[in-house]
Formats: C-alpha cells, sequence, structure tokens
C-alpha cells in the first residue's frame, strides 16, 4: 500500500496542502498566505496556492477592518450596557474619545448599526399646551442658556408621566451652568404652593440667601403667572423670567431634559405606582447627573458643578 507523505519543503507543503479539501476556500487559502509571507514572498505563496495577489491584499485589508472593529464594539458594548442602550451614535463618538479610541461619525454609526447597538430610546411628538396667564415676565434669557457660575440662572417646569396609579406630575429645576438637576419632586396635581415648596427647598439645599438675586426661567403657565408667585419671587430675589406664549424653545434646556428622560427612560419602563415612578425617576436623574455626558462640552453635569 501506498501512503500520501508530506513533503519536508514549505513549498511542498503548501502544494501538498493545496490539494486537501479542508483548504480549498479562498479565505482558508488566503489565511495561510498571511501566516506564512515572512518565509516565502507574497507572489510566491499566491502562486503556489493559486490565488490572486489583488484578492489576497483586498482580503487582508477586510480582515484588518474587522479585527478593528471588533476593538471598537467591544468598547461600545461596555459604554451601552453602562447607559441603558440610551447613546446615540454622536454621544457615543464622544464616549469613544475619553476612553482613546478617535473615529468619525459615520464609522460609529455603521458599527453600532451592523450590530444592533444603535440607541434604544423611543421617539414621540410632544404636545404643548398653552395656559392663561396673569403676571407676565419679560424673557430675560432670550436664547442666551448659559451663566458663568452656578446658581445664577435657574429653569423650571412640570411635566406629566403617567403610571398605571394615574397620571402625576414631574417638578424639575435644572441649573443653566452646568444642566445640573439641582432639585425635582413628584406630585397628583399642578399648584402654584407645591412649585414654591419645591423652589425653597432648592435655596435651602443650594445654601441661597437671597442676598444675590438668581434668575428663574418657566413658561406661562398658571403656577407661575399667579399672584402667589409673583409675591413669593420678590420676597426671595427671584428674578422671575418666562418664555414667549406657546414657545417651548425659549426653555429648550429643561424641554430637552424632558425629552431625554422620556426617550431615555419612561417610554421604556412599565411604571405602575407613584412609589416605582418616583424610584425609576431618582435613579435616571442620579445617572444624568453624574453619568451622561453632554453632547455639548462631553462631560457630566456634576463633573462641571463640581469642578468649580
Amino acid at each position: 500500500m501506498t501512503h500520501n507523505i508530506a513533503p519536508n519543503t514549505l513549498e511542498g507543503f503548501l502544494a501538498y496542502i493545496k490539494a486537501h479539501p479542508l483548504y480549498v476556500s479562498k479565505r482558508v487559502r488566503f489565511s495561510i498566505v498571511q501566516r506564512f509571507h515572512k518565509e516565502l514572498s507574497i507572489v510566491k505563496l499566491c502562486r503556489i496556492l493559486d490565488v490572486s495577489r489583488s484578492g489576497f491584499y483586498k482580503w487582508s485589508k477586510r480582515i484588518k477592518k474587522e479585527s478593528q472593529d471588533e476593538t471598537i464594539l467591544r468598547a461600545i458594548i461596555k459604554i451601552q450596557n453602562d447607559h441603558r442602550d440610551s447613546l446615540g451614535y454622536r454621544l457615543m463618538k464622544k464616549a469613544l474619545e475619553m476612553k482613546g479610541i478617535v473615529i468619525g461619525y459615520s464609522k460609529t454609526y455603521r458599527i453600532m448599526h451592523r450590530y444592533g447597538r444603535l440607541s434604544k430610546a423611543l421617539y414621540t411628538k410632544k404636545n404643548v399646551i398653552i395656559n392663561k396667564a396673569i403676571h407676565i415676565y419679560r424673557n430675560q434669557l432670550k436664547g442666551d442658556f448659559s451663566a458663568f457660575y452656578k446658581n445664577l440662572k435657574w429653569s423650571i417646569d412640570i411635566t406629566k408621566i403617567d403610571t398605571d396609579e394615574g397620571r402625576y406630575y414631574l417638578y424639575v429645576i435644572i441649573d443653566l451652568h452646568d444642566r445640573y438637576i439641582v432639585h425635582f419632586k413628584f406630585h397628583k396635581s399642578q399648584k402654584t404652593y407645591l412649585v414654591k415648596r419645591m423652589i425653597q427647598e432648592a435655596l435651602d439645599l443650594e445654601s441661597i440667601d437671597g442676598s444675590i438675586p438668581i434668575l428663574i426661567h418657566s413658561d406661562q403657565g398658571v403656577q407661575f403667572s399667579s399672584q402667589q408667585y409673583h409675591q413669593f419671587a420678590k420676597r426671595n430675589n427671584i428674578n422671575a423670567s418666562m418664555s414667549n406664549k406657546g414657545t417651548p424653545t425659549d426653555n429648550a434646556v429643561i424641554e430637552s431634559f424632558f425629552a431625554t428622560l422620556k426617550l431615555e427612560c419612561i417610554y421604556r419602563t412599565i411604571i405602575e405606582s407613584k412609589e416605582s415612578a418616583i424610584e425609576i425617576i431618582n435613579e435616571f436623574i442620579s445617572y444624568y447627573n453624574d453619568v451622561r455626558l453632554q453632547m455639548k462640552t462631553g462631560r457630566t453635569p456634576s463633573e462641571i458643578r463640581f469642578s468649580i
């Protein structure tokens, strides 16, 4: 009986394995070229294994690209897990840069889309409700949503949150200096005395004694246009400012926060009760203040606020 024995030389060995059924595919033969290209020239390896050089270079480029993509993908998966799969490709690009991975928006989107790691936040339209106002304050922000120091400009607003127990309302104060959520409360109704109570609690939390005026911007809701609110503002040296009627963009920062909260949290959760809503919202606001990066600055609100 005659036995086929693999030759001892590399060229003989390559010619031998070329005919083996396991090495028929070009992909495998390209990998063999890659494996032995330091021992023999790529020209000779391609000739022995009957593959083209152009095909090998194209395959090699694709493999290198896939290897790079895998490294980036692992980082994306880690970041999305930390952010509850809520980051879009633009914020993801910034998050990757903080880990030393610098790539463009298009490549970030391509990898996230290809491997199903795009943001799982849902999108919806927001209804705008216009209320009658008693005291109208001029818009002192006029589109300037910045402040050179904390506790100089606050934005306040109320949004509805639906639970299995019924509808509740989330009251929020955000600092325009760093986008930090200063205070929030959760109530069954929208009342002026609840607004006053929350603002007073926020002033106390931040040790604001009224010696320096603070601008608080709101919409024209009845809670902010009432005589009670007017007197409270004067008593606490609050410089009241209001959005123009039916213009939510005048209070864009807090509107943006509410959209983020609902897209990344509320609309992705079944909220059974007031208690569970408070727990979920409290957890999200902690995440928003301390973990979630801002698109504009690439930092968290807490990093900006407490670096002063």
